[in-house]
């Protein structure tokens, strides 16, 4: 009986390191397919990565399909999970963040760019 705890103990242990991965790799890449998360997921050594296995994952993540500065759809991490705390005075002026390795793209409601422009590059100062 001892053995079947200690794998059942071994699969969720798995299941964190490869949801940890796979947030990883979203905050860090843009990804257009689930197989391309999942065959960046088997380059990290994470063996047989099915389709559903990615799919899941991005379920567990809160993941949405969302256009990028270019209009392409790519995989991003919701707001409500990145942990990031905003000021509800700007927080309430964005309409959503996207961002790959060289720009971040902010929209917000039409008329408040300049409001929110003048917060960044406050903050940005320190």
């Amino acid at each position: 009986m001892n053995n079947f705890y200690a794998s059942d103990s071994l699969n969720t242990h798995t299941d964190e390191n490869i949801t940890a991965a796979c947030k990883r790799l979203l905050q860090q890449q843009s990804f257009h397919t689930q197989d391309d998360i999942r065959t960046s997921l088997i380059e990290l050594g994470y063996e047989d990565v099915s389709q559903s296995t990615v799919s899941r994952l991005l379920t567990r993540l809160g993941v949405a399909k969302v256009p990028n500065a270019y209009g392409k759809k790519v995989y991003c991490l919701t707001i409500e999970n990145e942990g990031i705390e905003v000021d509800s005075a700007i927080a309430s002026q964005i309409e959503f963040v996207t961002h790959n390795q060289l720009v971040v793209v902010v929209r917000t409601h039409p008329g408040r760019c300049s409001a929110g422009s003048k917060n960044h590059r406050h903050a940005a100062a320190f």
